[in-house]
C-alpha cells in the first residue's frame, strides 16, 4: 500500500497514535493496574457488562461488536461517501443521534459546526474545506461518547482514544470504503471485550467462593463476588431481609435508596457484581447502616 497516493494521511498518522498508545498502554499494564484496565474497558465499550447472565452477556456482545458499529459508521461516516443517500442519512443521523445519547452543549456546539463546514465545502466545490469537516466529525464522535457532567469518565485517554479511532475510521473512508471502517470498529470492540472477558476470566465457574462478613449491633451482612454468568435476583419481601444475587452495588442504591444519585455523585463503586445477604437486627429498613457497611468495606470510594 502506497501512502503517497492516499489522502488526508495526516488522520492515518494522528489516528494511529492517539489510538494504539493507550492500547498499548493497556497491555503494559494488564497485570498491574488492573482497576484502570477495567475502567479503561468500561468507558471504550459504554459499560457493557460481562458478568450478568449468559442472555445478557451474548445480548451485549452482539450489540457492542456487531450493532453498534455498523449504524455509528453509517451515521457519522456517511457525509463522507459520494452516494446521496448515505449522505441524508449521516446528516439527519447525526442529529438524531447527537439528541438522543449526549445533549451537551459541546456536542451541539461541534454538530453545528459539522453542518456549517459540510455546507462551505460543498458550495467551494473542491473539498477544500475537508480537512476541517474530518477532525470536527472525529471531535463530534468523541463527544456524544462521553458525559461531561460526570468527572469520572471525562478522561483524556477515553476522549484520545475515540478520537483518534474514528480519524482511522474515516481515512479508511476516504481512500478505501465504508465497510472497512466498519471492520476496524467491530474489530476493536470485539478486542476491548475479550480482553475485559480475559482480565476477569469469566468463562469457566468460580470453584470457591469466600464469602466476607460484616456484623455490629444493628445489621448482619453476608456477601461475595458473584459466580460468573449468574442471573440477577432480589428479594425485599421482608424489611428485615434483604437478599440480592449477582447485583452491583449501584443498583443496590438504586433500588434502595432515594438519594442514590446523591450518594453516587460522591462516592466510585466499581464493576463487580454481589450476592448480599442482609439482616437488619434492631430497626428493620436502617438503611444508614447499609451506607456504612458499602463505604466502611471501600464498596463506595470518597471521590
Amino acid at each position: 500500500m502506497r501512502l503517497k497516493n492516499k489522502k488526508h494521511n495526516w488522520a492515518l498518522y494522528m489516528g494511529l497514535v492517539l489510538k494504539l498508545v493507550p492500547f498499548f498502554s493497556l497491555i503494559i499494564f494488564f497485570f498491574i493496574f488492573s482497576d484502570t484496565v477495567e475502567k479503561y474497558i468500561n468507558l471504550e465499550t459504554n459499560d457493557f457488562s460481562f458478568l450478568g447472565s449468559k442472555e445478557k452477556f451474548i445480548i451485549s456482545l452482539f450489540w457492542s461488536a456487531l450493532i453498534a458499529p455498523i449504524y455509528e459508521e453509517v451515521i457519522f461516516d456517511g457525509a463522507f461517501l459520494k452516494n446521496k443517500i448515505f449522505k441524508w442519512i449521516s446528516y439527519l443521523g447525526l442529529l438524531g443521534f447527537t439528541l438522543y445519547f449526549n445533549r451537551s452543549v459541546y456536542s451541539l456546539l461541534l454538530l453545528i459546526l459539522f453542518y456549517v463546514i459540510a455546507y462551505f465545502n460543498k458550495k467551494s466545490g473542491d473539498d477544500r474545506y475537508k480537512t476541517y469537516i474530518i477532525l470536527t466529525n472525529a471531535m463530534l464522535f468523541s463527544a456524544v461518547h462521553i458525559n461531561f457532567f460526570d468527572f469520572n469518565t471525562l478522561t483524556p485517554i477515553s476522549l484520545a482514544s475515540r478520537f483518534g479511532g474514528h480519524l482511522l475510521a474515516l481515512w479508511l473512508v476516504v481512500n478505501y470504503k465504508l465497510i472497512y471502517a466498519i471492520f476496524l470498529h467491530i474489530f476493536w470492540n470485539t478486542s476491548l471485550i475479550l480482553i475485559g472477558l480475559f482480565a476477569d476470566n469469566p468463562l469457566s465457574e468460580v470453584k470457591e467462593i469466600e464469602s466476607i462478613y460484616y456484623q455490629n449491633n444493628y445489621i448482619h451482612i453476608k456477601y461475595n463476588e458473584s459466580p460468573n454468568f449468574q442471573s440477577e435476583n432480589v428479594n425485599f419481601t421482608k424489611e428485615s431481609n434483604w437478599s440480592l444475587q449477582s447485583t452491583k452495588v449501584e443498583t443496590l442504591l438504586k433500588m434502595r435508596f432515594v438519594n442514590s444519585d446523591s450518594i453516587l455523585n460522591l462516592y466510585y463503586t466499581n464493576n463487580k457484581r454481589y450476592d448480599f445477604d442482609i439482616q437488619f437486627r434492631r430497626n428493620s429498613d436502617d438503611k444508614g447502616q447499609v451506607l456504612h457497611f458499602l463505604i466502611e468495606d471501600s464498596l463506595l470510594i470518597k471521590k
